[in-house]
């Protein structure tokens, strides 16, 4: 049993890289036990004549892989560490699925706020909604705070819509039409031309 390999599975524990970790501890565990890593088993890793210096740091890897999952045995810790990591995994997937619901989310807000284009802001079809690469891989608390200043900086007009009585005749004709939105335009446009 190689020692580097003891100190690779605690050090890739402690960084929560639980495959990497299941990987070499299956291997140590085989090792140990003088079985293939399918066939592991809960031998003593001190029986399988190795050096006593590998055989202690095994049991000490062992017995911290027990003690990280509450097992008592390496084959139940396995079990364990496996179960984790595949709720790691599941949990990784549905947050990536939430970080996209929400840059999409974001991105249409840039398009909205006109600083995007549909062409610049969406690979393939909109309807797709894939952000482009850029804006997939810009991080998604930068994005949220540009969507926040964007917001801020938008002008906002509070143009009430017209008063009927304020539009002349051919005015009304031309308004009888539009919708409020495209009144309230309108009157704001022919407030801004009378005042030049």
């Amino acid at each position: 049993m190689d020692p580097d390999k003891v100190k690779a599975a605690l050090e890739a524990l402690k960084n929560g890289d639980g495959a990497a970790a299941l990987v070499i501890l299956e291997e140590i565990v085989a090792s140990a036990a003088g079985a293939p890593a399918e066939g592991a088993s809960e031998a003593d890793p001190l029986a399988s004549g190795a050096d006593p210096a590998m055989a202690a740091a095994n049991t000490a890897a062992l017995a911290a892989l027990c003690k990280l999952t509450g097992k008592t045995g390496p084959g139940e810790a396995i079990v364990a560490l496996t179960a984790l990591q595949a709720q790691v995994e599941k949990l990784a997937a549905e947050s990536a699925a939430v970080e996209l619901t929400q840059r999409r989310e974001l991105v249409g807000e840039l398009v909205k706020l006109g600083v995007e284009f549909p062409s610049t802001a969406w690979d393939g079809e909109p309807k797709d909604r894939k952000p482009v690469e850029r804006l997939a891989k810009e991080p998604i608390e930068g994005l949220r705070a540009r969507v926040v200043q964007l917001r801020a900086l938008r002008p906002t007009t509070g143009v009430k819509p017209p008063v009927e009585s304020d539009l002349s005749e051919s005015e009304m004709k031309l308004t009888a039409k539009m919708t409020p939105e495209q009144k309230a335009r309108f009157v704001a446009l022919r407030a801004t031309r009378r005042a030049s």
